[in-house]
C-alpha cells in the first residue's frame, strides 16, 4: 500500500494544448478592419502567447501511477491551503483502503 513505486525512465515533455484564437468581433466585411483592427488583434495574440511560452511544457510521468493525489500534490499549482485538503484526503483513504 505504501510501496515507492517511482518512475522507471525520465519524465517526458509534452507540449500543452494550444490556447483559443484571438476573439474577433462578428461584422460585415466591409467594417470589419475598423471593428478589428489588425494591430490591436496582434496585440492580442502577442498578449496570449506570451503565457503560453513560459510554460510551454509539462512533465508527465514516465509510468502511469495510480496515485493521482499525489501526482496533484507533486505537478499541480496549488496554494497552501488546497495542498494540506488534498494531502489529507490522501491520508484518509490510505486509512481505510485495507476496509475496501
Amino acid at each position: 500500500m505504501f510501496l515507492n513505486r517511482g518512475p522507471l525512465e525520465a519524465a517526458v515533455e509534452q507540449p500543452r494544448r494550444q490556447q483559443e484564437d484571438v476573439v474577433k468581433f462578428r461584422s460585415k466585411d466591409y467594417l470589419d478592419r475598423w471593428i478589428n483592427p489588425p494591430a490591436v488583434l496582434e496585440a492580442e495574440a502577442k498578449k496570449m502567447r506570451r503565457p503560453a511560452r513560459e510554460n510551454c511544457a509539462m512533465a508527465t510521468p514516465a509510468r502511469a501511477t495510480r496515485d493521482v493525489l499525489l501526482y496533484l500534490l507533486e505537478h499541480a499549482r496549488l496554494e497552501d491551503w488546497q495542498a494540506d485538503c488534498l494531502s489529507l484526503v490522501r491520508e484518509e483513504s490510505y486509512y481505510y483502503a485495507p476496509q475496501g
